[in-house]
Formats: C-alpha cells, sequence, structure tokens
C-alpha cells in the first residue's frame, strides 16, 4: 500500500474530471524543411494546384522522407508559393549575365539551402496528463504495485484526401495478461510510432471507455473516418521510452534557444579553437622513467 503521506486520485475520479475538461489540441502542424539544391535542379514532386497539396514524392528527390503525400507547401523562400509559378520558385537559376565565365560555371555547381514551409497533412501530438503509481483492482480491495504510471493524451490528425494516398496510421492491437487493450506494434515511420510504443494501455478513445480490441479499432477507425482525427487516452508504465514527453520551459530559454540556432545556422559562431595540454618536463622525465621500471620489473619477473 502507498504510504500515508501520499495522496492519489482515485482512478474514476479522475476520468470523471477529465472527461469534464475540453481537450485543448492543436488543429494543424506547420514546420519549416531545409534541403540542399543545385541550381536548376527540381525537387521531384507533383503538386496538385487547387490547393497545393504534394501528390507524388520521386525517391530521388531532396525532399523524399522529409515531405509526405498530402502536406501543403505554404512558403518557399519566405515567398508565398502558387503552383502556377512552380516552375520558376523550384530553385535559382544562374543569371544570364554571368554565363560563360569561370567563377559563374563555379558558383552554378554549388548547393543552395531552399527553406520551405509546409503544413502536415497527417500529424500526431502528446501530452502528458499526471504520473501516479499503477494499481490492481481486486475482488474487494485495491493493490498498489509502487510502479510508476504515467497518462498521456494522443492526438492522431489523419484526414480523407480523395486521390491522394496518405501514410497508413502502423499500429496494431493486443491483450494483455490482464485483458486490458494495448499496442501490439507499430509500423516504423509511421503516425502511429511517433508517440505510441508496443505494451502501451488504450484506456479511452475520444473519452469513450474501451473494453476489446475490436471495439478499440472500431472506434478509432470510425472517428478518423467522421472528424478526420482521434484522441487516445494511454496508459504508459514508466521506465520505458521517454521521447514522448512533453515539457514547457520559460520563454527567455526558448528565446535564447533560438538565437543560440539562428546564429550557429548562420555561420556566426565559429567553433573553440583545440585545447593543448602541455606537461613540464619535470613530470614528462618522471611518467618516461616509471615507463621505463615498470617494463624492467617484467622482465625481471619473466
Amino acid at each position: 500500500t502507498p504510504p500515508s503521506s501520499i495522496k492519489f486520485k482515485d482512478e474514476p475520479s479522475f476520468f470523471e474530471t477529465h472527461d469534464q475538461k475540453p481537450i485543448h489540441l492543436p488543429d494543424r502542424f506547420v514546420e519549416t524543411i531545409s534541403v540542399r539544391v543545385s541550381p536548376g535542379r527540381r525537387l521531384g514532386i507533383n503538386i496538385r494546384k487547387c490547393d497545393n497539396r504534394a501528390t507524388l514524392i520521386d525517391p530521388t528527390s531532396p525532399l523524399f522522407n522529409k515531405m509526405c503525400t498530402g502536406d501543403i507547401i505554404l512558403k518557399i523562400n519566405n515567398c508565398s508559393f502558387h503552383s502556377s509559378e512552380w516552375l520558376q520558385a523550384v530553385a535559382p537559376l544562374s543569371a544570364p549575365g554571368n554565363q560563360g565565365s569561370r567563377e559563374s560555371d563555379e558558383e552554378d555547381k554549388k548547393e543552395i539551402i531552399m527553406k520551405i514551409l509546409v503544413e502536415r497533412a497527417v500529424f500526431s501530438f502528446s501530452r502528458l496528463e499526471n504520473t501516479t503509481l499503477e494499481r490492481l483492482d481486486l475482488n474487494k480491495s485495491t493493490l498498489y504495485t509502487g510502479r510508476p504510471l504515467k497518462r498521456y493524451t494522443v492526438l492522431i490528425r489523419r484526414p480523407f484526401l480523395p486521390g491522394i494516398e496518405l501514410a497508413p496510421l502502423g499500429i496494431s492491437l493486443r491483450y494483455d495478461s490482464r485483458e486490458r487493450v494495448t499496442i501490439a506494434s507499430t509500423v516504423p515511420g509511421s503516425v502511429g510510432s511517433t508517440h505510441l510504443r508496443p505494451w502501451d494501455i488504450i484506456k479511452r478513445v475520444n473519452k469513450e471507455p474501451v473494453n476489446t480490441k475490436t471495439m478499440c479499432a472500431f472506434m478509432i477507425l470510425r472517428s478518423l473516418r467522421e472528424t478526420e482525427q482521434v484522441v487516445l487516452t494511454v496508459e504508459v508504465l514508466d521506465g520505458g521510452p521517454s521521447s514522448r514527453d512533453t515539457m514547457e520551459m520559460p520563454a527567455d530559454v526558448v528565446k535564447i534557444c533560438a538565437d543560440h540556432i539562428a546564429a550557429l545556422k548562420a555561420g556566426r559562431i565559429k567553433s573553440a579553437p583545440p585545447i593543448t595540454v602541455v606537461r613540464p618536463i619535470a613530470a614528462a622525465a618522471a611518467a618516461s622513467s616509471s615507463s621505463k621500471k615498470e617494463a624492467k620489473s617484467g622482465k625481471e619477473t619473466k
């Protein structure tokens, strides 16, 4: 049983208060992708004109494994992107007046960095709700095992886009030894593998309790089909992967980190010079004499 000095919330009371609160989750995910492109080289992706969504990404494209089908291109190099200007916006070409010179030829071969602002079609979001102890509900009593247990809210967004094949959800379900619905496996690189791990316990789907894996799979697919997203309440035994943990940092710390990253990208911060350690002559002589003595003693023992 837990120590009397520690207070724990009963599981029913936690879910009652949790279900009454509105779920504030992001409805979109926008990020910037940086790629190196040779001047005049195509990016190797097909764009749908009506909404600027990527419909096909060639395996030889520099955006392969960085963008996914369904993502929307918002800006290229801080300029608004329009599909009608796609051929001109892919990569800057050399100026006509500089053709023929050796310097211009060398400049044409240099790779440039393109910054592409994209809105993800499929993404996952995780938030840590609370940490408690695992408990076992027996017939007439409750037993705390003493193992830390974390509760997460996991949002998975996957819209339905006709004509575009999106990345699969990539999760499978199973029962554990206590007949709880858990994650059996995740496909590497899928949206499900972002914040879900094998043996994670799925307690609720969109605030509705889950009892069987068939029911859980049906509720997830129905929610994705009707609302293009699903919210899972997941319990995780502490001691597993911590990549899904989130921590809010103070605003000044975030600003310092952002300024430092910007300085590194701009090349304003130079690498530290190498440190050379010079030993005094007496110390070097003492070290050499001790090594000779050790070698001599080794020969005598032989």
